[in-house]
């Protein structure tokens, strides 16, 4: 697994722009156990 963040720069005249954006990218394992490393909640 691999998580890549980005920040972007404050836009003071827009409150609603993205402040942040991540990206999760998930490579298919070999293993049939099942791990969680956090349970939701």
């Amino acid at each position: 697994m691999r998580v890549y963040a980005r920040v972007f720069e404050g836009d003071e005249s827009d409150p609603d722009a993205p402040v942040e954006e991540h990206l999760i990218v998930v490579y298919p394992g070999r293993s049939g156990k099942k791990i969680v490393h956090r349970a939701w909640r």
